[in-house]
Formats: structure tokens, sequence, C-alpha cells
């Protein structure tokens, strides 16, 4: 009968926080809100930069090839961050993330504060090389453009709607 009276272990779930509840829901949709709103307002400028001193007629290009530009290039940031990740992760712990799944489904919880604060250190060196990435691109964006107002031509027709 002793063994009823033994404590009962906590569950899987209450070792490992959940971190998508109260505060970090939080201030996980606030710099999402953030992000969108800053993205948002810099679309306009950076569509009227990228056109301005293009012929009337080439507009429609220079919007497509903007529009492509930003895809490529978002493609190939991405994909930079997530090597620069890995890497710093896989520095302080040879193959972080597959040592954090292991490590939540045996319970190792010595291997699971290692593999989290081995990919924590991945995640800050790539946004700090996004920070890096987003300076270099201020200071060209001040050196190289130099966009003045546009003049608009009375009488010319739309080259395309929409």
């Amino acid at each position: 009968m002793e063994h009823l009276n033994a404590p009962v272990p906590a569950p899987a779930s209450a070792a490992v926080p959940d971190p998508a509840t109260g505060e970090r829901r939080r201030r996980l949709f606030l710099l999402i809100l953030g992000a969108i709103v800053v993205a948002w307002l810099a679309g306009q400028p950076m569509t009227l930069g990228a056109v301005s001193g293009v012929a009337h007629q080439d507009t429609g290009m220079a919007s497509a090839l903007l529009n492509t530009a930003q895809q490529v290039g978002g493609a190939l940031g991405l994909a930079a961050l997530s090597t620069i990740s890995t890497s710093a992760a896989d520095d302080r712990l040879p193959d972080a993330a597959a040592n954090l799944y292991r490590a939540m489904g045996a319970k190792d919880f010595p291997l699971l504060a290692k593999a989290g604060e081995a990919l924590t250190h991945g995640y800050t060196m790539a946004f700090v090389a996004a920070a890096v990435m987003f300076l270099a691109g201020l200071v060209v964006t001040f050196v190289a453009v130099n966009a003045g107002k546009q003049q608009h031509t009375e009488g010319a027709a739309p080259v395309h709607m929409g």
C-alpha cells in the first residue's frame, strides 16, 4: 500500500515550458505586427526609389525587376542566415538540433539544456549577421541612391493599370 502514497511524477510537458503561451505569445504577436508595419511603410518609398529616373514606358519593367530582386534576395538571405545559425550552433554542440529532439525524447535534461544553449547561440549569431547586413544595406542606400523628386508628365497615358 505504500506505493499509493508515492509522489506522482510530473508529465513530460511540465518539464519543458511551452514557448507559445502567455507573455511570450503576446510579445511574438507584437514583434510580427511591428515587422509587418515596417515592411508596409518601407514598401512604397522603396518602389519609388527603384523606378525613379526610369523612362515612363519602362516603369513596369523596373517594378518587375524590383519584385524579382526582392524574392531572390529574400531566398538567398534566408539560406545564408540558416547556414550561419546552424554552423554556430554546431560549433557549440555538434548536431545540436538532433540532440535537442533526442534529449526531449529521452528526458535527458542536461543534454536538453546544452542543445538549447547551442541553438540559442546559433540564432543569436544569425540575428547579428542580419543586423550587419541591414547596416551594410543602409550604407549602400545612402551612398548610392540619389533619386530626386519625380517629374510627372502632363497628359501622359498610364503604362499599366493595377
